[in-house]
C-alpha cells in the first residue's frame, strides 16, 4: 500500500500487448536517527489497465494524494506496480477561488 502524492498528470501509454495509464507517485517517508531527522523520497511508476483507467483517469491530476494497492511487476527490467485498488485521498485546489455561482 502506498499513500503519495501524484507527481504529474496521467499519461496514456502502450506496450507490445496492451493499453495503460502511467502515474508517477511520490512517496516521502521521515524518520529520526541519532536525532536527526531524515527524509526519504521515491517516486513509482503506478500502471492502471483497463476500464480502471478509464474511470481514474480524469479523476487525478498533479499533486493530488492517492492511496495505491497493488503488485510489484517486472517489464523488461523495470518495474512498476500493477494498481488493484485506488483512492483518492485529497483532491488539490483547482486555482479556483470564487464560489461557483460567483459571475464576473
Amino acid at each position: 500500500m502506498l499513500i503519495g502524492k501524484v507527481k504529474a498528470h496521467p499519461q496514456e501509454k502502450r506496450t507490445k500487448f496492451s493499453a495503460y495509464l502511467e502515474v508517477m507517485v511520490e512517496t516521502v517517508d521521515k524518520y529520526i536517527v541519532d536525532g536527526q531527522q531524515k527524509t526519504d523520497v521515491e517516486l513509482h511508476e503506478v500502471r492502471i489497465y483497463g476500464n480502471l483507467a478509464k474511470i481514474v483517469g480524469p479523476q487525478i491530476s498533479a499533486n493530488d494524494t492517492v492511496l495505491i494497492e497493488g503488485q510489484l511487476k517486472s517489464y523488461e527490467r523495470q518495474f512498476h506496480i500493477k494498481l488493484n485498488k485506488f483512492q483518492l485521498i485529497l483532491k488539490t485546489n483547482s486555482g479556483e477561488l470564487l464560489p461557483p455561482d460567483y459571475v464576473r
